[in-house]
């Protein structure tokens, strides 16, 4: 048993939903379970119940084991929400004052929890290291870095004119990285895939592996992944630094860009969703069966 990831999943599902409204979805969730011990739950109650138990109850029992994400067991909120608005408005008639205070401020403060959250994004008030700013938070536990400075990437892409080449496709090492370039290039005629060889999301799906041998592809690599180039190396004839630069908010730096010109791709990335060798990391994965040495240039 591990209490730590049960502990991760029960605040994140409160710190997700908010917690004043998770508690009153819980409170609202144990009423209608005891009436329906007790046999006086309604047939929607019962309905409702039902629909809300099983994912609650399963991935409460899977985080005892393992680590969940939180929203992985919010589907089971979905139904109870009915159940609270049902005691919501039977409880209008005799607190109509309070309850309407307490309904302004549940949705006054996601609106203001959303405005800092997109002040952050854009100016980065928060965040530490640059000048006029509060300090609080750095670039690797942000929320708001992952998503920001896509655009300047697309940016010096464009400038170097390496999008809407013929024959050409652009990729990077994980779904999540590829999904954000994907979106910031959108409008050109340059196709996006994820070489990643056993968790490529969706870009598993859309294109076939073979279909991009002989073709030429612009690795997007992140300065923190200090061995994703040379490990896609041996898949393609060439491999050449072409930019290197930095993704700036405020002066401050949220991430380090490398773009690599992959030549002449030779053999198919096996790119799909497919099982992970037993132990084995990216990087070791794709080192294995090295057929040739690296031939990365600046």
């Amino acid at each position: 048993l591990r209490p730590g990831p049960l502990l991760g999943a029960i605040f994140g599902q409160a710190m997700y939903l908010l917690p004043w409204l998770w508690i009153a979805l819980l409170a609202v969730l144990f009423g209608a379970v005891r009436r329906l011990i007790r046999g006086e739950a309604s047939e929607a109650e019962r309905f409702l119940v039902s629909q809300s138990a099983t994912p609650l109850l399963l991935f409460t029992a899977v985080a005892c084991l393992r680590p969940v994400l939180p929203h992985w067991t919010l589907v089971g909120y979905l139904s109870v929400f009915p159940l609270l608005g049902h005691v919501l408005s039977e409880s209008w008639a005799t607190s109509k004052v309070g309850l309407r205070r307490r309904i302004f401020a549940s949705a006054v403060v996601p609106v203001v929890v959303a405005s800092v959250f997109l002040t952050q994004h854009y100016t980065g008030f928060l965040q530490a290291g640059a000048v006029g700013r509060l300090g609080l938070l750095s670039a690797s536990i942000d929320p708001t870095a992952e998503m920001y400075g896509w655009d300047q990437v697309a940016g010096k892409l464009r400038s170097r004119g390496l999008l809407d080449q013929p024959d050409t496709f652009l990729f990077t090492g994980n779904w999540y990285s590829g999904g954000q370039v994907a979106y910031a290039v959108r409008g050109s005629s340059t196709p996006v895939l994820c070489y990643h060889p056993w968790d490529a999301r969706s870009f598993g799906y859309w294109s076939r592996p073979e279909n991009w041998v002989g073709r030429t592809g612009y690795l997007i690599a992140l300065k923190d992944r200090w061995n994703e180039s040379p490990a896609y190396a041996r898949f393609f004839a060439e491999m050449t630094l072409v930019d290197e630069f930095d993704v700036q908010r405020m002066g401050k730096t949220i991430r380090s860009v490398r773009v690599y010109r992959c030549r002449d791709q030779r053999v198919a990335f096996p790119f799909g969703n497919t099982p992970r060798p037993g132990g084995a990391t990216r990087s070791a994965y794709l080192e294995g069966g090295r057929d040739a040495s690296p031939t990365i240039s600046r």
